[in-house]
């Protein structure tokens, strides 16, 4: 399996630098490292997000916010073991997985974020060389690698309008446009192949609450276009590549809603339609994550919390297995006057396959700027 990669990673790299070859157009999915569903204390984040869960939670919740609020986010990722030798994690751990800063103007609410909306670092492990002369090898080894990462900055505007039907609801709405970069790299050998482009993508999101016990949200998210080049160097050809590469994200459209029975219990739920908006050369077929949360408030302590989020992808090929995990997740919130902390772990080692199976430690930090007498 290894040696088989190795070469098809060398291909790729060869067909780059052959003039006039254009590539199709082919899928960022790696949902196991960018489940955006994993925040503010649970999987559920279509009413209620952190400054930081704003870049990839539901865009109306900004206007839960009514002064300056910033927040920052660091996820690690443990790895997932493909097969012998073969690894796959998140490269740049040590990079804020979410920022997000939040003020309100008058009746209008405004936010700029950035988050990591992919990252992908596979490391094939060292292949050693054979030759016809040595098939049993040369003592040479190859360490092949592929890094991708697309960093996205967005800006987030939101508007609500309170009792529409009743005296205790409210109507909000979010728009959120993004500036997607991404970052490639590509090495085999002597061989390194990187690649620097520009995408956008946009969102736009509802949430209605009929009372303080009762909500739901709904948003509909376009997915990253990234056209880009591949250059190699050294170059293969002296006149250099002409390839394109088309990278895409899918369209997600999601649904969740809120229930508050007691004051002190809050449960949600969400449905997250995963959508791919070109049919022709895309492998994967559209899909439905669902995710369950409950969040407990010990009062003057903290907030804890416990949920679920169920995820399987497949392919279009007749011979392919469907991949399928359900991640666990346990989450403490502390409030230190204006200040909160969050802690959250999830986790699918045992209830996932190979391609699903890791851990992700989640650590937050959220301030409020200028709180209200």
């Amino acid at each position: 399996m290894k040696p088989f990669l190795s070469v098809l990673l060398f291909c790729t790299l060869l067909w780059a630098g052959d003039e006039g070859r254009i590539v199709h157009t082919f899928p960022l999915h790696v949902p196991s490292l960018n489940m955006d569903s994993y925040h503010s204390l649970g999987f559920s984040d279509m009413l209620s997000a952190e400054p930081a869960d704003l870049a990839s939670s539901n865009p109306a919740t900004v206007n839960n916010f009514t002064c300056q609020h910033v927040g920052i986010s660091f996820s690690y990722t443990s790895k997932i073991h493909l097969s012998r030798g073969i690894s796959l994690t998140a490269p740049m751990p040590w990079l804020p997985s979410a920022v997000g800063y939040v003020f309100p103007l008058g009746n209008f609410r405004f936010a700029l974020t950035y988050h990591r909306k992919y990252a992908q670092f596979i490391d094939y492990g060292k292949t050693e060389l054979s030759t016809i002369e040595h098939p049993e090898g040369t003592g040479e080894f190859i360490h092949p690698t592929s890094s991708k990462t697309v960093h996205s900055v967005s800006m987030i505007i939101g508007y609500s309008f309170q009792h529409i039907f009743t005296g205790d609801d409210r109507l909000s709405f979010g728009l959120q446009t993004y500036v997607d970069y991404l970052d490639w790299k590509d090495k085999i050998g002597f061989i390194t192949g990187t690649s620097y482009a520009f995408g956008w993508s946009g969102k736009w999101g509802l949430m209605y609450e009929m009372n303080r016990r009762i909500g739901f949200g709904l948003f509909y998210e376009k997915g990253t276009d990234i056209k880009s080049r591949l250059k190699l160097d050294p170059p293969l050809h002296p006149i250099g590549s002409a390839d394109i590469y088309q990278l895409q994200l899918a369209d997600k459209l999601a649904f969740g809603l809120r229930l508050r029975p007691a004051q002190n219990f809050t449960f949600g739920a969400s449905f997250c339609g995963i959508l791919w908006n070109w049919k022709e050369s895309n492998p994967y077929e559209d899909q439905l994550d669902m995710s369950l949360s409950v969040i407990y408030t010990v009062p003057r302590w903290f907030d804890i919390s416990f949920g679920l989020y169920s995820t399987r992808s497949k392919t279009k090929s007749y011979d392919s297995k469907e991949k399928e995990a359900t991640y666990l997740n346990v989450g403490l919130r502390r409030q230190f006057g204006s200040t909160s902390l969050q802690i959250e772990l999830f986790d699918s080692s045992h209830t996932a396959d190979t391609f699903y199976r890791h851990t992700i430690l989640r650590l937050g930090f959220n301030q409020t700027l200028f709180p209200k007498q």
